[in-house]
């Protein structure tokens, strides 16, 4: 025999699994807008964008991954990285590095 639950614990079982998932929901939606603002660097941009995907519990796929990440940042580093085929984020995200590093000593 299972365990006998009172109505409100189920009820407060099922909120907490409903919040889990709106919250979820909430991220992803957020990772797919989300915009490195001026004055930001790459390195910090990057870590918004992975404390996003931590909230998540399921895979993104990597190709939508790092299109959401490249969308995201300054024009100065989204141009250059949208002309060439990265790998991964990863990849894409250490590119991003040079060229603000670059474009800090012209």
């Amino acid at each position: 025999m299972g365990t006998t639950r009172t109505f409100d614990e189920v009820r407060q079982a099922f909120i907490v699994e409903f919040q889990k998932l709106k919250t979820e929901q909430q991220s992803c939606a957020k990772l797919k807008d989300i915009k490195q603002v001026v004055g930001e660097t790459a390195w910090e941009y990057d870590q918004r964008f992975w404390d996003l995907m931590s909230r998540l519990t399921y895979q993104i796929h990597d190709t939508q991954h790092k299109e959401w990440f490249i969308g995201g940042l300054l024009p100065l580093t989204w141009i250059p990285l949208m002309q060439q085929r990265w790998g991964s984020q990863r990849e894409a995200f250490k590119q991003a590095m040079r060229i603000e590093s670059m474009a800090g000593c012209a």
